[in-house]
């Protein structure tokens, strides 16, 4: 799987077992990459750009 895959997967299935909608506010996003094994926790403006990416992919 690639990274945005893995992602959307974790976020998607957040909003599945949440009783509201996910957003930038309500989900905290941290990650570590096996390519540099940092840690990384994202920005809210991040968090919103992954959720985006869910949205966007449940129009369709």
């Amino acid at each position: 799987m690639s990274f945005n895959e893995i992602i959307k997967l974790a976020l998607n299935t957040l909003k599945e077992s949440i009783d509201e909608d996910p957003t930038k506010e309500n989900v905290r996003l941290v990650y570590i990459k096996a390519e540099d094994k940092k840690y990384h926790e994202c920005s809210k403006d991040e968090v919103e750009q992954f959720l985006n990416l869910i949205m966007e992919e449940s129009k369709t």
